[in-house]
């Protein structure tokens, strides 16, 4: 794991390449003590078997379980309606977020009894009562 990227929201008085070295020397030596310890118990198991070729095949079955769960998230993200895309959208008729109707009663935005939850969804936001709009994006 390379720390290179990870955001420090304040000026660290310590020099950041030591930090980065360290921190990767660590992870590392981890990541080896892992290894070496998954190996061990490989063979104190009775399988005879080379380290570098059981690592090699930890380090595929981690890349196609974190493929799969990828495909997963997008194959859910692709089936969510989103409130850009319902057709039970509420319609802004001013320039408020509160200047809005709802066409209809499947919007769990509208809340008659409650003025503080009638409110325009963000174009992200989604629930479980949304519908994709007509091909044409009339609704």
């Amino acid at each position: 794991m390379d720390i290179k990227n990870i955001h420090v929201p304040y000026d660290s008085p310590i020099e950041v390449n030591f930090i980065n070295d360290m921190m990767n020397q660590t992870i590392n030596k981890v990541m080896e003590d892992m290894d070496n310890a998954i190996y061990k118990s490989v063979v104190h198991a009775g399988f005879n078997v080379e380290k570098d070729k059981l690592v090699e095949v930890f380090t595929q079955d981690k890349r196609r379980y974190e493929e799969a769960y990828r495909k997963g998230y997008a194959q859910r993200d692709a089936e969510i309606v989103r409130c850009k895309d319902c057709k039970h959208r509420p319609i802004k008729t001013g320039e408020d977020d509160d200047d809005i109707e709802f066409p209809d009663a499947k919007c769990i935005c509208e809340n008659p009894d409650d003025d503080w939850y009638s409110w325009y969804p963000d174009d992200d936001w989604f629930c479980g009562n949304g519908e994709r709009k007509d091909g044409d994006g009339d609704g």
